[in-house]
């Protein structure tokens, strides 16, 4: 019985896809190995746009890379310059969503400070996907708004979390709060809801 050698029983197109994963766990590999350099392996890249509210999330630069660079761009954007108040609730739930990509969860704890913590690694994979030195951490450490109080996170499933900054009047539900991430209302029927 003659040896077949690696691979010769695989298609060309099992070959194909053995060979793209190899080369995804290649550059993600690498990827991290960049990020734990630091910063002085790469020059901080410009924070992305911000999203103002009713724009779609797709407004976004392309995908948001958090574990390439010495410094997280989309963390960055919450409480830069040019960021408006109003559009830091979206850029912290897209920060969210983009640690659910990198973990596979949200992250949960009990208030501000325990999902913080596992936004700054303490988590499963010990990713951090926020700075420690980020501006917005209170000495609580804490994730506050433009108006210093801390951002509420209110995890509603799996697939689903909300954000919510206290607005301008600093208390949280009233009519300035700023929410991102907020569900649809469920279809009525007949004009009552089910």
């Amino acid at each position: 019985m003659a040896n077949r050698g690696v691979g010769r029983g695989l298609s060309v197109t099992h070959r194909r896809q053995l060979a793209f994963g190899a080369a995804l766990v290649l550059a993600a590999a690498g990827g991290l190995w960049l990020w734990s350099l630091g910063p002085q392996a790469s020059k901080p890249s410009p924070a992305p746009s911000p999203v103002l509210p009713g724009q779609p999330a797709a407004a976004l630069q392309p995908p948001v890379v958090l574990a390439t660079r010495g410094r997280p761009p989309l963390a960055d954007a919450i409480g830069a310059p040019g960021t408006k108040p109003e559009a830091e609730p979206k850029l912290v739930l897209e920060l969210l969503v983009a640690y659910r990509r990198l973990v596979g969860d949200f992250p949960v704890g009990e208030d501000n400070r325990e999902i913080v913590r596992a936004l700054l690694g303490a988590n499963a994979k010990r990713l951090p996907v926020l700075p420690r030195d980020h501006p917005r951490l209170s000495p609580r450490g804490e994730l506050v708004d433009a108006w210093g109080r801390p951002f509420f996170f209110h995890l509603i499933s799996r697939e689903h979390v909300e954000v919510r900054s206290a607005g301008p009047d600093r208390e949280f539900y009233t009519g300035d709060d700023i929410l991102a991430g907020k569900q649809p209302a469920p279809p009525t029927v007949g004009g009552s809801r089910k």
